[in-house]
This record gives structure tokens, sequence and C-alpha cells, in this order.
């Protein structure tokens, strides 16, 4: 599927088969639901990797370092996110008594807080790219509201699906 196709695609569809298959997968074997969400996590990944890519080259005024700096974030929630699914869910506790008894695991309250980092940084460039390529429509709104849609994603995907859409027409 081509990146143009992926936008003007129906909304509902992305939301029902992501959330068919995590149903489907939480009843196989946990190997094969790992799996399942890998590949559902590389599929979102993508897509927003695209739609940041395609609505940065829209802008008027382009910055590459904000892009480089999308993609690398981008990378970095893949990764993250990619991590802790693989691994299983005993394998990161950290409910020891003493912080020595932590071992190797204490990196993962840097990791996650770089993580959530990360995943803001993305969702403030995708919004403030979206409303500035609606500016440019005539259609004045504040990049907080992507914000919060993108945020509140299984929802907001029916507010900005649409309006990207027209958008890319």
């Amino acid at each position: 599927m081509r990146s143009g196709q992926l936008f003007v695609t129906k909304p509902w569809i992305f939301v029902a088969c992501t959330f068919l298959l995590m149903r489907v997968a939480k009843e196989l074997d946990p190997f094969v639901a790992r799996i399942v969400a890998l590949t559902l996590i590389t599929f979102w990944s993508w897509y927003f990797l695209q739609l940041g890519v395609v609505l940065h080259s829209k802008l008027i005024a382009k910055n590459e370092r904000t892009l480089r700096r999308f993609r690398i974030g981008i990378g970095y929630v893949f990764l993250y996110m990619a991590t802790i699914i693989w691994f299983p869910s005993n394998e990161f506790l950290l409910n020891n008594s003493y912080p020595v008894e932590f071992g190797w695991r204490w990196a993962i309250v840097p990791l996650g807080m770089i993580f959530f980092f990360s995943l803001l940084q993305t969702f403030y460039s995708l919004s403030l790219w979206l409303s500035e390529c609606r500016k440019t429509q005539g259609l004045e709104e504040h990049w907080g509201v992507y914000m919060m849609l993108f945020w509140f994603f299984p929802i907001g995907i029916f507010i900005v699906q649409p309006r990207v859409r027209a958008l890319l027409r």
C-alpha cells in the first residue's frame, strides 16, 4: 500500500483491524501474540512516520532538523515498545526492596522517561505541522487540539484522518 492510499482509507478500518487483531492475539499462543503486537506497532509507527513526512513536505518553512528529530523520536518509540512487548512481562519487575537488587533493570526508568519525552515530542511535531498545513488552507486551529487527538488515539483518529484526507486532496 502506497502512503498516499494510506491516508485516504477510512479510519474505522484501521481501528477495527487493530482491535480485532489484538483480540485474536489475546486468545493465541503468547509468542504469536507478541508477533501480532509487533506487527501492529510496526504499522502504526510507519503510519505516523509517513504522516509526519507528508505534513513536513507540505510546510512552507521547512526545517530538516525538526524532521530528523521527529524520525529519531519515532524510531525510539518503536524500539522501546518493541522491546517491552518482546520480553516476558516478569522481566522488568521493579518491586524489590533495595535498589541494589534491581541489577540492570534500573535502566528501564530513565529509558521510560526518554520514551515519554519522545512520544510527546512526536505528537507535538505532528500537531504543529498539521495545524500549520491547515492554516495555509485558511483554517485557524491550535496545535493543542491535535495534540489531544493524537494522545487519545482510537477516538482522535476519527477526527484527524478526515482532516488529513481533506488536506491531501
